[in-house]
């Protein structure tokens, strides 16, 4: 086969391959407008609250240990605060340890909360084992790498009730299926902290 063979082969194939994924695009874009609707009408269902203290250990056990997506809540507890307010009275106490590897206050996502709820969304999140990562997020000691809220070394914020929920998600496509369920839950409960 000669050169420009080759070269015309190789642009058939290319072309084929091309138009296969425009297909495959149009496909997936239906399935992002399904994953939409879905997400607007799935609930977390609800593991355990909690008041964060130094004596709060593993507040799950082996059983969450499961694919899926999780949320952290904050009981809106000073009904005397505005939206505003609250808004930022919680930023000033997340800010007020220097922690590294932990999630940031995301201000466009705090500005989407019009009024306070009883529970405020504060994290989403995925994992394979749920129940490792919540623990994780409750019990991390402040230095450690790990990415997480660590939320035991930050002091200021016992006596504050949380409550964790989550998604059970046992699909063969978890690594496809999760960050996007992940990312449209964001939209709808807009939580206030994340690294997204």
């Amino acid at each position: 086969m000669s050169e420009i063979q080759e070269a015309l082969e190789t642009k058939i194939n290319l072309d084929k391959a091309l138009n296969r994924i425009i297909e495959i695009d149009q496909f997936l874009s239906k399935i992002d407008i399904e994953l939409d609707e879905i997400a607007g009408k799935l609930e977390f269902v609800t593991i355990q609250e909690f008041e964060l203290s130094e004596q709060i250990s593993k507040i799950c056990d082996s059983t969450y240990n499961r694919n899926g997506l999780y949320i952290f809540e904050l009981h809106y507890h000073d009904t005397s605060l505005s939206v505003n307010d609250w808004m930022s009275q919680f930023s000033d106490d997340w800010k007020k340890f220097p922690i590294s590897w932990v999630p940031g206050i995301k201000r466009i996502r705090v500005s989407k909360h019009k009024s306070l709820k009883n529970w405020i969304p504060i994290y989403i999140g995925k994992s394979r084992k749920v129940g490792n990562r919540i623990n994780e997020h409750i019990i991390k000691n402040i230095d450690a790498t790990t990415f997480a809220m660590k939320l035991k070394s930050r002091t200021n914020l016992y006596g504050r009730k949380f409550r964790v929920r989550w998604i059970p998600l046992d699909v063969t496509n978890y690594d496809m299926i999760a960050p996007a369920l992940e990312s449209k839950l964001r939209e709808v409960y807009n939580p206030i902290i994340g690294r997204q």
